[in-house]
């Protein structure tokens, strides 16, 4: 009973309270001591019980109001890219050569319906498939490094050029619809009038050539060097419907190979039907390989040593055929619009050369017709 009143006593009452200063009674001393620490323990032990549960508590509060679903976050983060075009569709055009956020759409929605059929492509590039599309299209545009167009988009140059890639098979596949080979009737139907006196006329034909970086290959090398050009160069063979389309498109060939090759390795006289014609200009010597497939070739008089000069008929239809062709060669400046294609293509990028030029055959089939309704 001594030792319970003893750890009653308030620190105000000193009655009845253990001498403890003196040094007196040890023995009850050291007993109080022992129950005031074991009382005092299970007090802040029970008090610090309390406290952790209310924290507790107060934390999974507070997540549960700054929660917010990942839509929202991704919402809310706007790239860079996004900065800079907002709505502007003059920006759009200046920057990636697409005329309309209408036809971005087209595209984004096309390439959608590609990357659904192949899921691989997905996982390997984490920007969205317009995002992906816009550096894919930066790039053929503006020929800039990896490095500049990565930070339009937040990502790494490396992350940026293996999109790239990925991405020009997805366009080419989407896009190579729109470059068809049309039929007779089709043609006939939207043929201008520059062409009346060509009515024949099936496919109006030209080359045009892409420097590239030279190669480690000694062998692509060779196959790749271009006398009339003078450097190393891919070399495409461009087929032109008379209204102004881009029909047919090649495959790459080395800047070696002659315009008769090309077509001929091309195989694009099998799409010829008899009495089809065919307009070319002067280094087109392919009149044998015409004849073999029963094609007419429509091409300007050469000037024989033994004339000193045109006759009247001769002068006439050069200047006829000239007025017509001039329109492949509007179409393939639209072509050369796109910064890659005035070279020198790096060498990373030489293996989807051909992708590249499907792509922008497809993007120029779907930009302003070349020609006016006027001229029809």
């Amino acid at each position: 009973m001594e030792v319970q009143d003893s750890v009653s006593i308030t620190d105000d009452s000193k009655e009845g309270q253990p001498d403890i200063a003196e040094g007196k009674d040890v023995r009850n001393r050291d007993f109080v001591v022992e129950k005031i620490v074991e009382q005092n323990s299970s007090v802040h032990e029970d008090s610090f019980a309390e406290q952790n549960t209310t924290a507790k508590s107060d934390i999974l509060k507070l997540e549960k109001s700054v929660q917010v679903t990942p839509m929202a976050i991704e919402k809310e983060v706007l790239l860079p890219i996004d900065l800079i075009i907002k709505s502007n569709e003059k920006k759009l055009n200046a920057l990636t050569g697409i005329r309309s956020f209408k036809l971005l759409e087209t595209i984004v929605l096309c390439v959608s319906k590609v990357l659904a059929t192949q899921e691989n492509y997905s996982k390997k590039c984490k920007l969205s498939v317009k995002n992906r599309v816009l550096l894919t299209f930066i790039m053929l545009k503006q020929k800039t490094t990896f490095e500049i167009v990565s930070s339009f988009f937040d990502i790494t140059a490396n992350t940026a050029k293996n999109c790239m890639k990925l991405t020009l098979k997805l366009l080419a596949s989407a896009l190579s619809v729109v470059v068809y080979w049309p039929s007779k009737e089709e043609i006939l139907n939207n043929m201008p009038k520059c062409f009346s006196k060509f009515r024949s006329t099936r496919v109006v034909l030209d080359c045009t050539e892409v420097s590239t970086q030279s190669t480690e290959c000694l062998t692509c090398r060779l196959a790749t060097y271009s006398n009339y050009k003078g450097r190393h160069t891919v070399k495409y063979l461009v087929g032109v419907t008379p209204s102004g389309m881009i029909s047919f498109i090649s495959k790459g060939f080395g800047g070696r190979a002659s315009d008769k090759q090309i077509v001929v390795r091309s195989k694009l006289l099998e799409k010829m039907n008899p009495n089809d014609a065919i307009m070319v200009d002067k280094g087109f010597l392919i009149a044998n390989e015409c004849a073999q497939y029963g094609v007419k070739l429509i091409r300007p008089p050469f000037f024989r040593k033994e004339k000193q000069q045109f006759s009247a008929t001769e002068t006439q239809n050069t200047a006829l055929i000239a007025a017509a062709r001039v329109h492949v060669e509007r179409t393939i400046q639209r072509l050369k619009i796109f910064n890659i294609l005035k070279g020198p293509i790096p060498r990373p990028l030489i293996p989807y050369m051909d992708c590249i030029m499907v792509v922008l055959s497809g993007i120029v089939n779907l930009s302003t017709p070349i020609l006016g309704p006027d001229k029809f």
